[in-house]
C-alpha cells in the first residue's frame, strides 16, 4: 500500500528491452527509472496511479533498459538523480 521514503523496487531482466509497465493495483504515484548497463536512460516521472481499464496507459523507456527502478513521486527530482547518471548495481543479485 506504501514505499517507504528511501525504498523502491527493483526489477531485474536478462537482456535490455523496451520493457512496458502499468499501473493497475497501485495505491501511490511513483518515479520509474530505467536502467541499461548501469547507466539510467530514461525516468517517467511521477507516474499516476490512477487507472483505467477501459483505456489503460503503458509506459516505455525511450532506450533499451534491463532493470526498471519504480521509487515514490518526485523521489528522481528530490535526489537530483538525471537521465546519464550512473548507477552501482554491484550488490543487486
Amino acid at each position: 500500500k506504501n514505499l517507504e521514503a528511501n525504498k523502491g523496487m527493483l526489477f531485474i531482466f536478462t537482456i535490455a528491452d523496451f520493457y512496458r509497465f502499468w499501473m493497475p493495483d497501485m495505491h501511490f504515484p511513483i518515479d520509474i527509472i530505467w536502467i541499461n548497463n548501469n547507466t539510467i536512460v530514461d525516468i517517467s516521472h511521477n507516474v499516476s496511479n490512477k487507472f483505467d481499464p477501459a483505456n489503460p496507459k503503458f509506459y516505455f523507456p525511450v532506450k533499451k533498459a534491463n532493470y526498471v527502478l519504480e521509487v515514490n513521486a518526485s523521489f528522481s527530482k528530490k535526489n537530483n538523480i538525471k537521465i546519464g547518471d550512473s548507477v552501482n548495481l554491484s550488490n543487486v543479485k
